[in-house]
């Protein structure tokens, strides 16, 4: 109740947890923290809030053995709210997210494996924390795991210690004490290279070569590679020009140095190397270099200068025209040497930009239907969105009559939930359900625009969102897709064949066109997910429609699907089904059935 404040923030429950004192912490969708104390009976809010000023959706919530509450967030990293501030009562929380080192913000769920070791699945693979130091190692499928998008509640500590989490490629467990750091120096390899020639090469076995150049030589590259192959993209590098460089240049990941016009003189070449867990070639390689002075300024040279001063102006003329051919020649040389190096840097850049845009691709695409996934509307509903609540709220300023959500304005999102699936799963194995979901896919192509999305929502359920010219057309497109998937025949082994029917629900977007920013698209497709979920629960095999008029206000949302009776006659909303009884069915459960429908 959001008058009383010893009542739960949030009806939408997400994560429950039970600390060692015996208090019971409760995670909300976008209500934040609270704490249920059992002496005292009664809920404590606490507030986890972002930018903006919105309550932080709490997904997990765990105890760590140093007394620390951890929670995991939708958007923001991790919260830490450490024991001693606990024990005080202060409210002071320490926040860690993707700037920090996580390998994403969207956190999961945190599992403690050895004490002060912090494991964290996300959307973007697996990390961990060292809660002393605050450092952070990340492991993605570079690091040998078969996907990095992992699932919400999906995580465990068996009782002999060992963690697992599920992702959408199946469990991932592992005993974290086995996972040590890749402690090995990795040897280092270095050549030095004049004129595209090799002159030298090096290793870390502490012989130091020596290579020659003259004063008219322009430059010296350097090339060196760690020969540790466990995550070579990871591998970093530092090298010091001795007699030049006055401290070690940090060089990343880029393996190349070059020194140009170096004055006569001795110096040493320096390179050191880490692998992927930054342990370092202290030892490093090293090669000599002597640049060699002009004759002129040798010793001989100036014994031989009154010999020469007779026939200096002899052969002025001949030396300047000798050296201004050599240095055309060089300048030709360097050019063309630029020139290759610039072909072969541009055809590289475009190998990496073809294989970004496919690994993008592969991101927001489902492996098994080929569909679109959940992160695709992550990158486009937001702006989608935007851009119909403007066109809404424009229409609405110049006079134009909206009647029953009847615009070409609106978005619907239809929730799509498989009746008998797990049926299929369960008589005739994983392949044949996969077999059945790509026959689903074929359906809902054929039943939709070209203009309509199709997401693979997750299991056996789909999401279709799409524009409409009135809320009707997607009411006719609900009862198509029923239909069809209905009367068709699976196909599931050989001469094998099954059914199965659909439970949709179906809501616009704005849920109100009248109540522009009344919510978010996540809670319009949640609102679809319920309404499918009250379809199936009144018998299956339906669609159900829930759109809200001018009285709906944003106080109802929180407990819209446990006051459906009174907000339909209040004139708030308005259902509407394949089914009449799915309405009625609706419209008097009692008020514990319907809660938990919006709970779950």
């Amino acid at each position: 109740d959001p008058a009383v404040t010893n009542s739960l923030s949030g009806d939408r429950v997400l994560a429950l947890y039970r600390d060692r004192s015996g208090e019971l912490w409760i995670g909300t969708e976008q209500a934040g923290l609270n704490r249920y104390s059992p002496r005292l009976r009664r809920f404590e809010r606490i507030a986890l809030q972002r930018a903006g000023g919105h309550a932080e959706t709490a997904w997990d919530i765990t105890e760590s053995s140093d007394g620390s509450l951890w929670v995991a967030t939708m958007g923001q990293g991790v919260y830490q709210w450490r024991g001693s501030d606990r024990d005080l009562g202060v409210r002071r929380f320490a926040h860690i997210s993707k700037s920090d080192g996580l390998a994403s913000d969207t956190v999961y769920g945190v599992l403690e494996g050895s004490p002060g070791m912090l494991w964290l699945s996300s959307s973007q693979g697996l990390s961990v924390l060292d809660t002393s130091s605050g450092k952070v190692r990340s492991f993605d499928q570079r690091n040998g795991l078969r996907g990095n998008e992992f699932n919400l509640g999906a995580h465990l500590r068996s009782r002999s210690g060992q963690l697992y989490f599920g992702s959408t490629d199946g469990l991932v467990g592992f005993n974290s004490d086995d996972l040590p750091i890749n402690r090995i120096v990795p040897p280092i390899s270095l050549t030095a290279i004049s004129h595209d020639k090799p002159l030298a090469h090096a290793a870390a076995d502490g012989q130091i070569p020596r290579i020659e150049l003259g004063y008219l030589d322009p430059f010296v590259a350097f090339e060196f590679v760690a020969l540790d192959f466990t995550s070579p993209d990871k591998n970093s590098y530092r090298y010091w020009m001795a007699g030049l460089d006055t401290d070690w240049v940090d060089a990343g990941r880029f393996r190349r140095a070059v020194y140009t016009h170096l004055p006569p003189g001795d110096y040493v070449f320096h390179v050191q190397a880490a692998n992927n867990d930054n342990v370092w070639n202290a030892l490093g390689a090293a090669v000599a270099v002597h640049v060699a002075p002009p004759p002129w300024n040798t010793r001989s040279a100036y014994a031989g200068y009154g010999l020469a001063a007779a026939i200096l102006g002899l052969l002025f003329w001949r030396g300047q025209r000798t050296r201004s051919a050599r240095a055309v020649a060089l300048q030709q040389q360097l050019e063309r040497q630029v020139a290759e190096r610039t072909l072969d840097l541009d055809a590289s850049l475009r190998d990496l930009q073809r294989l970004n845009a496919q690994l993008a691709e592969a991101s927001i695409t489902d492996s098994l239907t080929g569909l679109r996934n959940r992160r695709y509307l992550d990158q486009v509903m937001n702006a989608e969105t935007a851009l119909v609540e403007r066109r809404v709220t424009e229409r609405a300023q110049v006079g134009a009559n909206a009647a029953d959500n009847d615009s070409s304005q609106l978005l619907f999102f239809m929730m799509i939930d498989l009746d008998g699936f797990k049926r299929i799963n369960d008589t005739h194995g994983h392949h044949a359900g996969d077999e059945a979901l790509l026959q689903v896919k074929d359906i809902l192509m054929e039943c939709c625009r070209q203009s309509d999305s199709v997401i693979r929502w997750g299991g056996d359920e789909f999401l279709v969102i799409g524009h409409t010219s009135g809320f009707g057309g997607a009411k006719v497109l609900a009862e198509r897709i029923r239909e069809s998937i209905a009367r068709h025949r699976f196909k599931v082994a050989d001469a094998q064949y099954c059914s199965m029917s659909a439970s949709i629900g179906v809501a616009p977007f704005p849920l109100s066109e009248q109540k522009t920013g009344l919510c978010r698209w996540e809670q319009v497709a949640a609102v679809a997910d319920q309404c499918a979920y009250l379809a199936k629960s009144s018998g299956r095999n339906a669609w159900l429609s829930l759109t809200g008029t001018a009285a709906l206000c944003s106080g109802d949302l929180p407990d819209l699907f446990a006051n459906l009776a009174a907000l339909t006659a209040r004139g708030a909303i308005k259902l509407d089904s394949s089914q009449p009884r799915a309405v009625q069915a609706a419209l008097g459960a009692p008020d514990a059935t319907l809660s938990s429908a919006a709970s779950g």
